[in-house]
């Protein structure tokens, strides 16, 4: 039985909810939430009497694809096209590692890597900035209908590629025995996905974690209606940095600032004598990193990035300029390095610009197009993040370089 109180209690405080109820609204609440805690036991009891006694089977003699985009919209749809055109220029250069279902699982498992970084170079091409996944094992798949023959809804070996809530109309094919590629692929495009999502729900649901989480998830939206609160938007590196340098500053340990842009104003148009509006502008010099100052006496320069992808951060999102910049500041003696946030696992990790520039070289060198999270665990350090200094690098900076 779980503990719905409990449950309650944890979903509001996570909130940060602090309000008054009168009498009435504490009736309507109440009656509310033993409604729906009746609806979900219900629930509860014939999810299990239909589901509790499946037991899952792999089909393992072929070899899917799946690409699944964020949504229906234009710029997901088109996102997922592009990611599937480059997928599909990858396979086919590879097209002999797919002629045996052995050969291509081991092409797939050993080259993981390299088709996230293949996802995420057309991604950050295009500006498209939603997180992705990339996973390989057994997946989920509704019932299909393929050049004429039947597929059966159940699990089957794949390659899933997900991009953002992966909510959208998808694309898939085989690997093997028959690589697909081109245009021939695309009949499956048009397939609904709530046909999809209700499957998979139903299968998932005799998972008594994932009743919980959708309980839980319920009760917040409930909440969010009752009382017309939302969520707190999370703070972006460069929020809690700028938090974290005004502690320094006011603790007399440091004095470090955000660089301000140097921008070249053209044109502003004021709408009103008290109001100007900037129309035109332009910068006038690249901007080298993003912090700068002074901490024990030794001169301090940093980049900061943050990625919603899980598993990598793509070396495109830094440029040349910035990296030759760093590598001069060590050079004459000061302490430079780059922090990277993974808001996906909210971590945050300090790596040295000594590191730094050598997956950098490789990158210039065309043998690598990232830096995967388990390497910045190896080669960086993780920042733990607190309330005084929200993130306290210094103490990582001390460590390493004093």
């Amino acid at each position: 039985m779980y503990n719905f109180k409990k449950i309650i209690h944890t979903e509001l405080s996570a909130k940060g909810m602090v309000f008054e109820m009168t009498n009435k609204t504490k009736v309507i609440v109440a009656i509310t939430l033993i409604m729906m805690v009746v609806v979900y036991q219900i629930g509860k009891t014939e999810t299990k009497t239909t589901y509790a006694e499946e037991t899952v089977t792999v089909n393992d003699t072929a070899i899917r694809i799946r690409i699944i985009p964020n949504s229906n919209k234009y710029e997901d749809q088109q996102a997922k096209k592009m990611v599937r055109y480059a997928i599909d220029e990858y396979l086919a250069a590879n097209k002999s590692a797919f002629e045996t279902i052995n050969s291509a699982r081991g092409f797939i498992m050993q080259n993981i890597g390299d088709i996230e970084d293949t996802v995420a170079h057309v991604l950050d091409t295009i500006n498209y900035e939603t997180g992705f996944e990339v996973s390989y094992g057994a997946h989920l798949f509704p019932e299909k209908q393929y050049n004429g023959e039947t597929y059966e809804a159940g699990y089957y070996e794949s390659l899933v590629i997900t991009i953002g809530e992966g909510m959208g109309n998808n694309w898939w094919c085989f690997m093997n025995p028959d690589l697909c590629l081109g245009p021939s692929a695309t009949s499956n495009e048009s397939e609904d996905s709530s046909d999809w999502n209700a499957q998979y729900n139903a299968m998932e649901s005799t998972q008594e974690a994932f009743q919980e989480k959708k309980f839980k998830s319920y009760i917040g939206e409930v909440v969010d209606t009752l009382f017309g609160t939302k969520e707190t938007e999370a703070y972006v590196i460069s929020d809690d940095l700028a938090k974290s340098n005004e502690h320094y500053l006011a603790a007399n340990k440091a004095v470090i600032h955000k660089k301000p842009t140097p921008v070249q104003i053209v044109k502003v148009h004021y709408p009103k004598r008290a109001a100007a509006v900037i129309t035109e502008a332009y910068f006038r010099t690249p901007s080298t990193t993003d912090f700068n100052g002074i901490f024990k006496g030794r001169y301090i320069d940093f980049e900061a990035k943050e990625t919603s992808n899980a598993t990598i951060f793509p070396l495109q999102n830094l440029h040349e300029h910035q990296v030759n910049h760093m590598i001069e500041v060590k050079k004459h003696g000061g302490i430079t390095f780059l922090l990277v946030k993974f808001s996906k696992f909210n971590e945050i990790y300090l790596l040295p610009c000594e590191n730094l520039a050598k997956f950098w070289q490789e990158y210039k060198l065309g043998n690598r197009r990232s830096i995967r999270r388990e390497e910045f665990a190896q080669y960086g350090t993780r920042i733990p993040e607190g309330a005084f200094p929200r993130i306290d690098y210094l103490k990582v900076v001390e460590e390493l370089f004093l």
